[in-house]
């Protein structure tokens, strides 16, 4: 099963599965922005983390109603704090040591939605922890988006959730 579930996934067919962990952020094909644009530049501002999290019931209310079965997956990062990628900080922070404590936010906030929702939750974040360190193989320099070793892992932590969050005939 777990072949078929990484398949359905597109593993192999050049697919990045960090689009798929990106959807919970709000996704404009279904109406729920995750961010704004409304800094010079094209910088760009995250949603308020209450709204994150509303966003993420309103998708599960609406896969629900839609008879999907919805899945949210936490964001795995490689963001170490003193040791966050320059260039973040022109784009997405205020200030480069708000990028960690600012992303495990987020994540707890996913984790909390799924739990307020009844949500099947494949926490990627923390399975990612608990590899064998270092994990720097996983990750582009970013810290954040994952390479093909990166892809393959979360391909087989999401299937696995997939498989068994999905009720089977």
């Amino acid at each position: 099963e777990l072949p078929v579930a990484r398949q359905a996934l597109g593993v192999g067919r050049g697919h990045e599965l960090g689009e798929l962990a990106d959807v919970g952020a709000g996704d404009p094909h279904v109406g729920l922005p995750a961010r704004q644009h409304d800094r010079p530049h094209g910088h760009v501002v995250l949603q308020p983390l209450e709204r994150y999290e509303q966003n993420l019931r309103n998708m599960a209310r609406e896969a629900r109603a839609a008879g999907i079965v919805p899945v949210f997956i936490t964001a795995p990062s490689n963001h170490v704090e003193g040791h966050e990628p320059p260039s973040l900080a022109r784009r997405h922070l205020r200030q480069l040591s708000e990028l960690v404590p600012l992303h495990a936010a987020y994540t707890e906030g996913t984790r909390r939605a799924a739990r307020e929702a009844n949500v099947p939750l494949c926490d990627a974040a923390a399975a990612f922890v608990a590899l064998p360190a270092p994990h720097d193989h996983f990750f582009h320099k970013d810290g954040i988006h994952l390479t093909d070793a990166g892809n393959e892992e979360l391909a087989n932590i999401v299937s696995r959730c997939i498989l068994n969050a999905v009720p089977r005939p």
